[in-house]
């Protein structure tokens, strides 16, 4: 074949004729050394081949016979194509060749032209299998091109992360695009390989398998086709998230300086951070304090001015829960009204429920003004007394509760 591909067997036949009407030939050797552009498989035929020496040793040919033999080779990527034999050595004198001497009609040459041919492969490979929900994992992605091939050329991969991350940095220095998905990686000589190393952030839903191909290259591969979704120039990764969520609250009073016996609004809200895990089991607890009175909550039930408990239950990945409660302002007692998540089945990425801390948990505090109610009475002892007796007069000041 002349012109096999790259990484193909080719099969070299040699035939030593020695011409009718001479002598035998005695302990003849062929020398045919493989050039770099090849690499020896096998030889098969008359006599023996020494793939170190590219000595073919014929221990003789009658006159008017012909011995033969075939070398298999492997065409390499690169290196010199052009394949010489010659008869080098025999005990008789050719009569019209001079052996070694690199012509005649006991040398001979061909040179195959190769077709290029490449074998990428991809392999994809993260750091951790079972991240926590919120955490970062990094991705590695290398692709080699098999030595013995052609240099490969105009080579990219495609990895667009999944739904369930999101892009953080990647090592590429800009060869990476994270919009299209797309690393440009161009020319992979054989033999070398190239690495890229993805990092993203686990976001609580989405598909966790993350899939990695070579989908384009300027030369054939021999085992694979680019962007086919298969081959060994595809590979794919996934990990088990843990749950995680992240639960913040925030209070806020709607006058910080209410008149002692006016009537106040605590607002609570807790959110669950947007790429977290859905949280479920969450409790709030907001105990008034002795400044307060409670007067009326729009929960629907679901707080419990007696505990403090305000019970959730499900909070979705990016959504929020709100809670007013109304109290009247007392004339004293504390004013520094806390309220925190206290309960909640995951794990949460940066608080621990009920720990008295953390974004969790806040205070909403209210300076009162000092306001009085006073009321008066006044009652006589004897409202029908004689003159000249005397009458008691009681008066009393009240400040009420």
């Amino acid at each position: 074949d002349l012109t096999p591909d790259v990484g193909a067997n080719v099969v070299f036949t040699l035939d030593l004729t020695n011409a009718a009407g001479f002598s035998t030939a005695t302990n003849v050797q062929v020398t045919d050394n493989l050039p770099a552009g090849y690499t020896f498989v096998s030889a098969a035929g008359d006599g023996s081949y020494s793939s170190g020496t590219g000595v073919w040793d014929v221990a003789s040919v009658a006159a008017g016979a012909t011995a033969s033999i075939d070398i298999t080779a492997t065409v390499l990527g690169s290196g010199s194509y052009q394949n010489d034999a010659e008869v080098t050595a025999a005990d008789q004198s050719d009569t019209d060749d001079t052996y070694g001497n690199g012509s005649g009609e006991d040398f001979a040459t061909v040179t195959p032209v190769p077709n290029p041919r490449i074998d990428l492969s991809l392999s994809k490979v993260v750091d951790n299998g079972s991240p926590d929900v919120g955490n970062n994992v990094e991705f590695t992605i290398t692709v080699d091109n098999a030595a013995g091939f052609t240099d490969a050329t105009g080579v990219a991969v495609t990895d667009i992360l999944p739904a369930g991350y999101s892009y953080v940095s990647d090592d590429s220095g800009g060869s990476y695009n994270s919009g299209t998905g797309v690393w440009t990686i161009g020319g992979l000589s054989a033999g070398a390989n190239a690495a890229l190393k993805i990092t993203a952030t686990v976001l609580g839903s989405g598909s966790y398998t993350n899939a990695a191909e070579v989908t384009a290259a300027g030369e054939t591969d021999v085992d694979s086709t680019p962007g086919d979704s298969g081959g060994d120039d595809y590979d794919t990764e996934s990990v088990s998230p843990g749950s995680a969520i992240d639960l913040s609250l925030t209070k806020v009073v709607d006058n910080a300086t209410p008149d002692v016996g006016s009537n106040v609004e605590f607002t609570i809200t807790v959110d669950n951070a947007a790429g977290f895990s859905d949280a479920t089991g969450v409790a709030v607890t907001d105990i008034l304090p002795a400044g307060y009175s409670y007067v009326s909550d729009d929960s629907g039930g679901s707080y419990n001015s007696g505990t403090g408990v305000w019970t959730i239950g499900g909070l979705a990945a990016g959504a929020n829960a709100v809670l007013k409660i109304t109290a009247t302002v007392l004339g004293s007692g504390s004013y520094s009204n806390v309220a925190e998540v206290t309960a909640a089945v995951e794990t949460d990425v940066d608080s621990t429920p009920g720990d008295s801390g953390g974004d969790d948990y806040d205070t909403a505090g209210t300076t009162p003004n000092p306001r009085i109610d006073l009321s008066l009475t006044k009652v006589v002892d004897n409202g029908t007394p004689d003159v000249g007796s005397n009458v008691e007069f009681t008066i009393t000041v009240n400040n009420a509760a």
